[in-house]
């Protein structure tokens, strides 16, 4: 269900009684199965009686935020936050940077979880009501954690919708998190922090260089 008034418009997925995923569309088995068991302990959690809707997710936008989206669609990253709510719920944001190189967040979606039908929602029914499939195509390059499911509806999502995109892993998680959960556990770091940083620093810097080798970042 998608609805409109003039401080913010929003897509909201709702699961009826009778099937769960009547607004999800092209759901596999597995995902449908992973809706259905998530919807019905939602609603004995709830007390929801059988006729009763059950709301799942909503995402949003206010009309500021829909204008800097369309004036600067070049690179999206998309990113789940935890601890934001008395929920439990991850907070899925999508941000832009614009002419001056600020990261603005543009799109948030309060979901119940970060499965895969999830990202199916937000990414092929969500953002296409709100944004726009005309703004969507000018998107270039979608930057995402290491989330493979994630990873996966962004590509399926790129057939259609992101049909000029490509994507690629953010920089923090690769260099910074990869680091401290490899180099940390076997050892090498140890007593060469000013190494270490600035290793991390070439790293960093050759992942947003463009470059593909060695021979090409030298020169």
């Amino acid at each position: 269900m998608t609805t409109s008034d003039s401080t913010e418009q929003s897509a909201s997925s709702r699961t009826p009684p009778s099937s769960t995923s009547k607004n999800i569309v092209d759901l596999n088995a597995e995902e449908e199965a992973d809706l259905r068991a998530y919807s019905e302990s939602s609603r004995a959690s709830a007390n929801a009686s059988d006729d009763q809707d059950l709301l799942i997710a909503t995402c949003w936008v206010l009309p500021a935020a829909r204008r800097i989206f369309q004036a600067f669609p070049e690179v999206i990253g998309l990113d789940g936050t935890h601890e934001t709510n008395n929920e439990g719920r991850p907070l899925i944001t999508i941000s832009v940077k614009d002419s001056n190189r600020n990261v603005i967040v543009v799109i948030r979606c309060l979901a119940p979880n970060e499965r895969s039908w999830v990202f199916r929602w937000l990414l092929q029914e969500a953002l296409p009501a709100l944004i726009g499939k005309e703004t969507l195509a000018r998107i270039q390059v979608i930057i995402t954690d290491g989330d493979p499911q994630e990873m996966t509806k962004v590509d399926y999502a790129i057939k259609e919708f992101f049909i000029n995109a490509i994507r690629v892993r953010c920089g923090w998680h690769a260099v910074i998190q990869g680091w401290a959960r490899c180099c940390t556990g076997l050892g090498h770091c140890k007593g060469k922090k000013r190494e270490a940083e600035t290793q991390k620093r070439i790293l960093q810097t050759w992942m947003r260089s463009g470059v593909k080798t060695q021979e090409e970042y030298i020169m």
